[in-house]
């Protein structure tokens, strides 16, 4: 599970950086700086890239700042200050395979079908290709440097789009022609 860091930009562009493990960077305690362990910056350029996120999830993220900013007062000088959007209660970043974890719980404990949390990147990009969003944006938010790498990944999608498209189009030529008629 890598880690992502939503930053704020002009025009409600978000930054989404990848980041494999903890920080080499110091994270910032009261009275020492802490190492968190190895960093691995994104595998390639395109990793980090800008997206405008819906509407919704800024919501639910900035409730998750407000709550962890009254996290961060209780503790005090406790606190660990990393440059990290989840964290341990503490601030310390959490290890990547964290996530991934409390999703598999949360999968268990509502008794949802049995799928990573990877699998959600492959549904967004076949809810996305099925809502007839142009192929090379879906490319440039999965951070495909070219489009053929999503259409070979989501032929299977772009297929069943391709056929509803069918669909539609009958529908559209039938109504017309009782309309003629």
């Amino acid at each position: 599970m890598r880690e992502s860091s939503p930053i704020r930009r002009p025009h409600g562009l978000y930054s989404v950086g990848v980041s494999g493990w903890y920080t080499l960077t110091s994270c910032h305690h009261s009275s020492s700086p802490h190492r968190a362990g190895a960093r691995r910056g994104p595998l390639y350029d395109s990793s980090t890239r800008y997206i405008k996120a819906p509407a919704i999830a800024i919501q639910l993220l900035k409730e998750y700042k407000r709550w962890q900013a009254q996290k961060r007062l209780s503790m005090g000088d406790r606190w660990v200050d990393c440059d990290r959007l989840f964290t341990k209660p503490d601030g310390m970043p959490i290890h990547p395979d964290t996530i991934g974890c409390w999703f598999r719980d949360f999968i268990r404990a509502h008794d949802l079908p049995d799928i990573s949390i990877h699998s959600l990147r492959h549904t967004n990009a076949t809810l996305m290709i099925n809502s007839g969003i142009p192929l090379t944006t879906i490319a440039a938010r999965l951070g495909h440097a070219d489009p053929t790498t999503t259409s070979k990944i989501y032929i299977h999608a772009i297929q069943s789009a391709d056929a509803a498209a069918a669909e539609q189009l009958d529908l559209i030529f039938t109504n017309r022609t009782a309309n003629i008629s």
